[in-house]
């Protein structure tokens, strides 16, 4: 999207933090209807995600991306 400038630098950053909002929403309102417990599975899986490229973790980048990518959907099963 930024490179074919379809939207902007900042453009993508608030549809990214608005998914980001809604996923920890209605991840939270079924962790309370179902079990507080898996509240933490989503607490790991969101900051899996973010890290991936967010500094200073930055798991891409120092060959652990390809772990978390692994282990997200490893976490929701």
């Amino acid at each position: 999207m930024i490179v074919d400038g379809l939207l902007s630098r900042r453009a993508t950053g608030a549809v990214a933090a608005a998914c980001y909002v809604a996923a920890a929403g209605l991840g939270t309102a079924i962790a309370l209807a179902r079990d507080v417990r898996v509240l933490w599975i989503g607490l790991l899986g969101i900051a899996l995600a973010f890290f991936y490229h967010a500094p200073p973790v930055r798991l891409a980048y120092r060959g652990w991306g390809e772990l978390a990518v692994v282990l997200v959907p490893a976490i929701r099963n």
